[in-house]
């Protein structure tokens, strides 16, 4: 069996059901500058997420998707997750 372990739902053991692994790709590059002798300046550029990939929720205990015979049966339909983000910085050290 491969993904992540779900909640428990009544009386079942503990990661009876699954549901779809999570990745996540975050990446910083960092580059310092020597403005005087004592003193630097460092660009940092950090993405997180940087793959947009989705962690999609799996469904609750009520939910309809649970349910055989609905049309939403098994469909995941929500995501967890932030996209990707992206932040640039300036730092000074002296």
């Amino acid at each position: 069996m491969s993904g992540t372990a779900s909640k428990t739902y009544g009386n079942l053991d503990r990661s009876v059901l699954r549901g779809p692994g999570s990745r996540n790709m975050d990446l910083s590059l960092f580059k310092e500058f020597r403005t005087t002798e004592k003193t630097r300046l460092q660009f940092r550029a950090e993405a997180f997420n940087l793959s947009n990939t989705p962690t999609f929720q799996l469904a609750s205990a009520v939910s309809p998707a649970l349910t055989v015979g609905n049309a939403a049966f098994g469909k995941l339909t929500g995501s967890q997750t932030v996209g990707r983000q992206i932040q640039f910085g300036l730092k000074l050290l002296w």
